[in-house]
């Protein structure tokens, strides 16, 4: 991998380029290209960012990136041949029955615990009724008129999101009947995330497996994911549509006026 990357070095200063420049190119923080060109795969995250970085600085400074994946398949060394593994099929043979029988004895269990508690409550008819205390008459009260139910209030109405655009590379949606925009983002891997909230920026990192983000936003959100096959997002408890990719994808969610 790293004559890979002197590759591309040598070939960014034949073409004249600065890492600035490569930055506005490739969309590529400049963060990473230094990560990149000092041999930290690392600290960039995953392999399929680093080859998908790298084959966009190819791209941009001349270089087919299919033929830097050939290089590197000629360095690696040949795989060594496999072992046999050894089968398991007596094993399973013995297990299966065994399984079966501990799944019958586990039902009759159940059914004799359900019949028990049948039996006992047919026998026991409860305990009786206490008397009336003395001089309570017994006659029945008149009965009274039934209150008149009160009015119920209108219902809220339902939070809906109209899609204004959507495509592998950006999406924008339009969510009605909401007073502000509450939205959850839950990852399943690594994702660069960034984050802008009514036009301020609200945060820019890296979110690992199993991690929340909430947003709240008074008009409009808009997000720049590095990896979205990696997120799910929810608006208000309605869950969104996200393309299952792992190139850059923009998301914009507005707060439509009240109507």
């Amino acid at each position: 991998m790293e004559q890979i990357v002197t590759q591309l070095i040598e070939a960014r200063h034949k073409a004249g380029l600065s890492l600035e420049d490569l930055h506005k190119l490739t969309m590529i923080p400049i963060r990473q290209l230094e990560f990149l060109e000092s041999y930290q795969f690392d600290e960039i995250g995953p392999s399929v960012y680093v080859k998908g970085f790298i084959r966009r600085y190819a791209q941009e400074v001349g270089i087919d990136p299919d033929s830097l994946w050939q290089l590197e398949a000629s360095l690696l060394p040949l795989a060594s041949p496999a072992r046999p593994r050894h089968s398991r099929q007596p094993l399973r043979n013995y297990l299966i029955p065994i399984l079966r029988i501990l799944a019958i004895l586990v039902i009759l269990f159940l059914a004799g615990v359900l019949i028990y508690k049948a039996i006992s409550s047919y026998l026991d008819p409860g305990p009786p009724s206490p008397p009336a205390p003395p001089g309570q008459q017994q006659e029945d009260p008149s009965p009274q008129p039934e209150p008149e139910p009160e009015p119920q209030p209108e219902p809220e109405p339902e939070v809906t999101i109209e899609p204004v655009q959507e495509d592998n590379s950006e999406a924008i949606y339009l969510v009605h009947n909401a007073k502000s925009l509450e939205i959850t983002l839950a990852f399943s891997g690594k994702c660069w995330t960034r984050m802008t909230v009514d036009g301020e920026k609200a945060g820019e990192r890296t979110f690992t497996t199993g991690q929340q983000h909430q947003l709240t936003a008074a008009g409009t959100v808009r997000i720049r994911f590095g990896a979205p096959i990696n997120v799910s997002v929810a608006v208000n408890g309605v869950a969104v549509e996200i393309p299952d990719i792992r190139k850059g994808f923009n998301l914009e969610i507005r707060l439509a006026p009240a109507e």
